[in-house]
């Protein structure tokens, strides 16, 4: 799986399996038709991300799994993988094995597991990766308390059609007022109407 002669992962290693070729109708990690591709790559919190080593597997059952970690990744190295039963005997082959239970971090996997859920070279992830990146705490918000900026653009689009109808007013009032009745919700009752 790996090239001969090229030095294996040391240090930090995060390690996840991934699926290509569609959705099925089964689920889990058994596929029928999807190649299953193996991920490990090198972190360190305060350099960011490393050496990413990938592999093929028939299976993503623990014979597979061992293999091809101890193909890419040096022994005495801390391995993070999640909670699937394939990794359980990692302590066994001389790695320092942590495990993160996904469905009880109460994140995401990207978030929980970030190292082997970020690396991309194809350009249009990287655009989203970066993207995401930027506006994350406003994402966050959204998502959390249903904050966002989305009716501040609106009411500023509308504001917009509105300033040329009060081009000939004198004074930034006047236009203002009109904003206030047609956007603020206010229904006066006008002579003559009911």
């Amino acid at each position: 799986m790996v090239r001969p002669g090229r030095d294996r992962l040391q240090g930090d290693v995060e390690v996840d399996e991934t699926y290509v070729g569609g959705e099925e109708e089964r689920g889990g990690r058994f596929t029928l038709k999807n190649a299953i591709v193996l991920i490990a790559i090198e972190f360190e919190q305060s350099q960011g991300l490393g050496r990413v080593r990938l592999g093929w597997a028939e299976d993503a059952f623990q014979v597979e799994l061992e293999q091809f970690i101890q193909e890419v990744i040096e022994p005495g190295s801390r391995v993070h993988t999640d909670a699937w039963g394939g990794y359980n005997r990692l302590d066994r082959l001389g790695y320092q094995h942590r495990v993160v239970n996904l469905s009880n971090t109460g994140n995401p996997a990207h978030v929980a597991m970030p190292a082997v859920h970020r690396r991309c070279r194809i350009a249009p992830f990287v655009r989203l990766a970066r993207t995401i990146t930027y506006y994350r705490a406003d994402i966050e918000a959204t998502l959390l308390h249903g904050v966002n900026n989305g009716r501040l653009e609106s009411l500023n689009t509308k504001v917009r059609l509105i300033a040329p109808r009060a081009f000939g007013f004198h004074s930034a009032k006047a236009m203002i007022a009109l904003a206030e009745l047609t956007h603020g919700g206010l229904c006066p009752a006008l002579p003559g109407r009911q």
